[in-house]
């Protein structure tokens, strides 16, 4: 079964940004960028249990051949992705967002 795959507004802002970086590097790496994350939306929305979890309700998908984590929550009836960050950055900016009303 398939869920429905929600951006926070916070989420698409972290995927205008890494986007824009990427495509200042290079414009195809923009979208190669893009294409590998909506490979793994797919994915998402078709496995969600097949991520790791990181809390309960919580799971991250890494992005093949990029160095960024997606951090979604699964609900019920919906997938909520909250944030797309670099692998780098601490776990405290993606964990704010939940108390955030993400």
């Amino acid at each position: 079964m398939t869920l429905p795959v929600e951006l926070s507004a916070a989420a698409v802002q972290d995927i205008r940004e890494i986007k824009g970086h990427y495509t200042n590097i290079r414009p195809a790496l923009g979208w190669r960028f893009v294409d590998h994350l909506e490979r793994v939306h797919q994915s998402i929305a078709s496995m969600p249990e097949s991520f790791d979890p990181v809390m309960p309700n919580y799971r991250r998908a890494f992005i093949p051949k990029f160095p960024h984590i997606v951090y979604f929550r699964v609900d019920a009836n919906r997938i909520v992705i909250v944030a797309v960050l670099h692998s780098a950055r601490h776990s405290r900016e993606w964990k704010q967002r939940l108390s955030d009303g993400f």
